[in-house]
């Protein structure tokens, strides 16, 4: 158990992991090129999970009916939370990264391979269900860790506490949906809806500002 959540940690702040290495290596400005390589990192990380221990990301949904109504109701109330979410990328690059890169590297790491880790670690049994799906202990765990990696990219502040609970309480819905069918996708989706919702709300209020 203590190999996996210390594997889980690493995984965890991989990216500034990544990040400080390019630094010393490269001795400049590696903000842009960070998630080229830490994607690059994830990558091989989940070939490796493919061949020698469990991971959720190249697998199709397994039970998809049972997690259907949870999926439809995450999705809706993603609308709602987008508005309030407070993420506002700049610029073309930061926004392709925000809606896509971001989201799908972060499925592949927290859902992808934190989770199975920690569920082949960790007592499976809960007694918190929600519309019969079990919140189990490695989903509420992978969910904290999914908020606190929220630091490598912004520095502790209100905001980031608000960023942090947005990233908590979609960790669990996405970690239950994961847990249950055994793949990524579904969280991806939402997790890719939300992120765009997010950036067109913010437009939209910056338009309408103006």
């Amino acid at each position: 158990m203590l190999l996996a959540i210390g594997i889980s940690l690493l995984l965890t702040f991989s990216f500034i992991i990544v990040q400080r290495i390019l630094k010393i290596i490269t001795r400049v400005d590696v903000q842009k090129s960070t998630i080229i390589f830490w994607g690059m990192t994830v990558i091989v990380v989940s070939v490796i999970a493919l061949w020698y221990g469990e991971q959720y990301i190249y697998k199709i949904p397994e039970r998809v009916m049972p997690v259907m109504t949870l999926f439809f109701i995450v999705a809706i109330v993603n609308v709602f939370l987008a508005q309030r979410s407070g993420y506002r990328p700049i610029g073309i690059y930061d926004t392709i990264h925000f809606c896509l890169s971001y989201p799908l590297l972060e499925e592949m790491v927290f859902r992808g391979l934190v989770l199975p880790l920690l569920s082949s670690s960790l007592p499976s049994s809960s007694s918190i269900t929600i519309l019969g799906l079990s919140v189990t202990p490695a989903v509420l765990i992978s969910a904290f860790l999914f908020a606190i990696c929220h630091l490598q990219y912004y520095r502790l502040s209100r905001m980031s506490i608000r960023f942090m609970i947005f990233a908590f309480s979609g960790g669990i819905f996405f970690g239950m949906i994961a847990d249950h069918t055994h793949s990524i996708w579904l969280p991806l989706m939402l997790h890719i809806e939300f992120n765009v919702l997010s950036v067109y709300f913010s437009r939209r209020r910056i338009s309408v500002g103006s």
